[in-house]
């Protein structure tokens, strides 16, 4: 975040590491409150992710191997909480594993640019509560889709009704949309933003929230049903 002077992240205005002390530019309310809606949330992150990928990458913390981490997720965690979502899960280790053979250290990724990261700043906005390591522009935006489960879910409806796209349609729409307004590749989005959705799910059950982890979990298997 001081690296990035405000382009992206919120303005620091003093940061003592040595008591974990950081003050910042006065903010408001996060994203998710005033728009709840995933292609209105993709709309507000990407330009900020672009503005906040410039940092050098000698900011952040080494190339993580982010995905060879999500294959230990997905194989610690899945045996015990992924019961009745297998389907999910080999899709989700499938996608993963190829993504561990192809990563590339491009940026200093943001790690967590989901809407409650994002604060109103003014008449714009400004990311806060970056993980900071060097990774890939496709997986911050992989996040950006993850957590879209009330809008799949409304799809979903919408769809059995008057039969009209679908869930895992909305959730590709906004994949091309981010790739496209920031030159990445729509297929390493969605991909991320499954394994994503997929180890959250898991993460969460392992927390002590098992609604939550359903719905992650059950979106994931209706996403594999399809694919």
């Amino acid at each position: 975040m001081v690296a990035a002077s405000g382009h992206g992240y919120a303005e620091v205005l003093a940061w003592d590491p040595s008591v974990g002390a950081l003050l910042t530019e006065r903010l408001g309310g996060d994203l998710w409150s005033e728009h709840p809606g995933l292609r209105q949330q993709a709309a507000v992150v990407a330009p900020l992710l672009r503005d906040a990928w410039q940092v050098p990458l000698g900011s952040g913390k080494p190339l993580a191997r982010k995905a060879s981490g999500l294959v230990a997720i997905l194989d610690e965690l899945g045996p015990r909480y992924g019961e009745g979502h297998e389907d999910a899960l080999r899709l989700a280790r499938s996608y993963a594993q190829d993504l561990a053979s192809t990563e590339q250290p491009e940026v200093v990724c943001h790690g967590d640019p989901h809407a409650g990261n994002v604060l109103r700043r003014g008449p714009g906005w400004a990311l806060i509560d970056p993980d900071g390591f060097v990774g890939e522009r496709a997986y911050d935006l992989g996040v950006v889709v993850r957590d879209a489960c009330r809008e799949y879910r409304a799809a979903e409806d919408e769809h059995q009704v008057g039969g009209v796209g679908s869930g895992a349609d909305l959730l590709r729409d906004a994949c091309t949309f981010l790739a496209e307004v920031t030159g990445t590749d729509a297929e390493r989005i969605w991909r991320w933003g499954y394994v994503e959705r997929v180890t959250t799910g898991l993460y969460l059950a392992w927390h002590g929230y098992p609604d939550e982890a359903t719905t992650f979990l059950d979106t994931a298997g209706e996403v594999a049903a399809q694919v």
